[in-house]
Protein backbone atom coordinates (compact mmCIF):
# COMPACT_ATOMS: atom_id res chain seq x y z
CA UNK A 1 0.00 0.00 0.00
CA UNK A 2 1.30 3.40 -0.72
CA UNK A 3 -0.26 7.10 0.74
CA UNK A 4 1.23 10.15 -1.40
CA UNK A 5 -0.75 12.80 -3.18
CA UNK A 6 0.56 15.71 -5.23
CA UNK A 7 -0.90 18.66 -5.11
CA UNK A 8 -0.12 21.90 -6.93
CA UNK A 9 -2.06 25.13 -6.19
CA UNK A 10 -2.14 28.44 -4.13
CA UNK A 11 -2.05 29.31 -0.32
CA UNK A 12 -5.41 30.21 0.54
CA UNK A 13 -4.31 32.57 3.58
CA UNK A 14 -0.69 33.18 5.47
CA UNK A 15 0.25 30.05 6.89
CA UNK A 16 -0.37 29.92 10.92
CA UNK A 17 3.57 28.73 12.59
CA UNK A 18 3.15 27.36 15.71
CA UNK A 19 5.74 25.20 18.11
CA UNK A 20 4.81 21.33 19.38
CA UNK A 21 6.78 20.67 21.91
CA UNK A 22 9.93 21.22 20.13
CA UNK A 23 8.81 21.04 16.54
CA UNK A 24 8.02 23.76 14.54
CA UNK A 25 4.63 23.21 12.31
CA UNK A 26 3.11 25.48 9.76
CA UNK A 27 -0.26 25.21 8.74
CA UNK A 28 -2.02 26.70 5.69
CA UNK A 29 -5.33 26.02 3.33
CA UNK A 30 -4.39 25.14 -0.23
CA UNK A 31 -6.42 25.69 -3.09
CA UNK A 32 -6.42 23.69 -6.56
CA UNK A 33 -8.50 24.36 -9.19
CA UNK A 34 -9.57 22.28 -12.32
CA UNK A 35 -10.37 23.77 -15.30
CA UNK A 36 -12.87 22.11 -18.16
CA UNK A 37 -13.74 24.82 -20.64
CA UNK A 38 -15.16 28.09 -19.23
CA UNK A 39 -16.22 25.93 -15.96
CA UNK A 40 -13.38 25.32 -12.67
CA UNK A 41 -13.73 23.98 -9.90
CA UNK A 42 -11.92 24.37 -6.45
CA UNK A 43 -11.18 21.86 -3.74
CA UNK A 44 -9.77 23.33 -0.64
CA UNK A 45 -7.15 20.75 1.59
CA UNK A 46 -5.76 21.47 4.95
CA UNK A 47 -1.61 20.95 4.96
CA UNK A 48 0.85 20.54 7.37
CA UNK A 49 4.15 21.10 7.44
CA UNK A 50 6.99 20.08 9.65
CA UNK A 51 10.42 21.12 10.93
CA UNK A 52 12.79 21.97 8.24
CA UNK A 53 10.36 22.15 5.54
CA UNK A 54 8.20 24.56 7.63
CA UNK A 55 10.89 27.14 8.53
CA UNK A 56 11.82 26.48 4.82
CA UNK A 57 9.04 27.78 3.72
CA UNK A 58 8.72 30.86 6.14
CA UNK A 59 9.75 33.18 3.52
CA UNK A 60 7.10 31.86 1.24
CA UNK A 61 3.99 30.82 3.24
CA UNK A 62 1.81 34.05 2.04
CA UNK A 63 -1.86 33.72 0.66
CA UNK A 64 -1.21 33.27 -3.20
CA UNK A 65 2.02 32.02 -3.48
CA UNK A 66 1.29 28.73 -6.13
CA UNK A 67 3.24 25.30 -4.71
CA UNK A 68 3.89 21.62 -5.31
CA UNK A 69 3.03 19.84 -1.91
CA UNK A 70 3.80 15.77 -1.91
CA UNK A 71 2.47 14.49 1.21
CA UNK A 72 0.45 11.91 2.50
CA UNK A 73 -3.07 12.19 3.16
CA UNK A 74 -3.89 11.78 7.19
CA UNK A 75 -7.49 11.86 8.91
CA UNK A 76 -8.22 12.51 12.30
CA UNK A 77 -10.71 12.35 14.33
CA UNK A 78 -12.16 14.87 17.29
CA UNK A 79 -15.18 15.11 19.66
CA UNK A 80 -16.61 19.02 19.98
CA UNK A 81 -19.94 19.24 22.09
CA UNK A 82 -20.69 15.77 22.41
CA UNK A 83 -20.15 14.94 18.66
CA UNK A 84 -17.28 13.11 16.85
CA UNK A 85 -15.90 14.99 13.92
CA UNK A 86 -13.35 14.54 11.18
CA UNK A 87 -10.89 16.30 9.47
CA UNK A 88 -8.95 15.14 6.86
CA UNK A 89 -5.34 16.78 5.95
CA UNK A 90 -1.72 16.55 4.07
CA UNK A 91 1.31 16.12 5.79
CA UNK A 92 3.66 17.79 3.57
CA UNK A 93 6.72 15.43 3.07
CA UNK A 94 8.09 18.25 0.20
CA UNK A 95 7.02 21.50 -0.58
CA UNK A 96 8.43 23.75 -3.53
CA UNK A 97 7.38 27.08 -4.92
CA UNK A 98 5.46 26.85 -8.21
CA UNK A 99 7.07 29.81 -9.91
CA UNK A 100 4.85 29.10 -12.93
CA UNK A 101 1.51 29.83 -11.17
CA UNK A 102 2.34 33.39 -12.10
CA UNK A 103 2.46 32.12 -15.83
CA UNK A 104 -0.55 30.55 -15.51
CA UNK A 105 -2.77 33.37 -14.14
CA UNK A 106 -1.06 35.72 -17.27
CA UNK A 107 0.87 37.65 -14.89
CA UNK A 108 4.43 38.86 -15.24
CA UNK A 109 6.05 36.85 -12.47
CA UNK A 110 8.18 39.55 -10.09
CA UNK A 111 10.90 37.17 -9.47
CA UNK A 112 11.60 33.17 -9.40
CA UNK A 113 11.94 31.96 -5.99
CA UNK A 114 14.37 29.16 -5.18
CA UNK A 115 11.90 26.19 -4.14
CA UNK A 116 12.17 24.81 -0.87
CA UNK A 117 14.47 21.47 -0.31
CA UNK A 118 13.14 18.69 -0.19
CA UNK A 119 13.23 17.37 3.94
CA UNK A 120 12.17 14.22 5.39
CA UNK A 121 11.86 15.15 9.21
CA UNK A 122 8.90 14.11 10.61
CA UNK A 123 8.56 13.36 14.76
CA UNK A 124 7.03 10.05 13.99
Amino acid sequence: MFNQIVLIGNIGSDANYRQVGEHTVASFSLATTKRKGDQEKTEWHNVEVWNKTANALKPFSTKGTGLVVVGQIKTESYEKDGVKKYITKVTATYVGVNVFSAVTKREKPEQPRPAAPPVDDFPF
